[in-house]
């Protein structure tokens, strides 16, 4: 949870990523909520761990194109190699 926010409150600080993350719909309100950016990360982690491994890489590799984030932020929105970060999500998990 604590790098969670580190990670949307870099993102706030930084005017291009925020900007440039704002512009996909409903991030802006996702990136100004920690409630939301909590639920929505949980919510990325969960959907690439449950992918079979092809469509785990071709979503890695595509982004929106290989069905990314699609449908979490909105059509168009694309996905991001995070993988160790999908990891940070879980800990604590067992």
């Amino acid at each position: 949870p604590e790098r969670l926010e580190q990670s949307r409150q870099m993102i706030l600080q930084n005017p291009m990523l925020k900007g440039m993350m704002g512009s996909m719909p409903g991030m802006e309100e996702i990136l100004n909520s920690p409630e939301m950016w909590r639920e929505a990360m949980q919510a990325a982690a969960n959907m690439y761990k449950n992918m079979d491994k092809d469509d785990l890489m071709n979503a890695m590799m595509g982004g929106a194109q290989a069905g990314g984030l699609d449908g979490l932020f909105g059509p168009g929105s694309e996905g991001s190699s995070g993988l160790a970060a999908l990891d940070e999500l879980s800990e604590g998990e067992d």
